[in-house]
């Protein structure tokens, strides 16, 4: 099961149990980057600080377009 890359333009297919596809991962901030894994590994997918950080990523995505 896949999802589209959530970064402007990109239509690559991405994995469901990640955000973005490499290119764009690596794009982000290192802080958004580390704030999503950790919120992942610890809170869990679905948790309130998952959600918050995967907002933060979408978010600067949609401002650095």
């Amino acid at each position: 099961m896949s999802h589209e890359c959530p970064a402007p333009g990109c239509t690559a297919p991405v994995p469901f149990h990640q955000l973005a596809c490499r290119k764009d991962w690596y794009r982000l901030p290192r802080s958004l980057r580390n704030a999503l894994n950790d919120a992942y590994h610890g809170a869990g997918q679905g948790s309130d600080e998952h959600t918050d950080a995967m907002r933060a990523c979408l978010t600067w995505y949609r401002e650095n377009a």
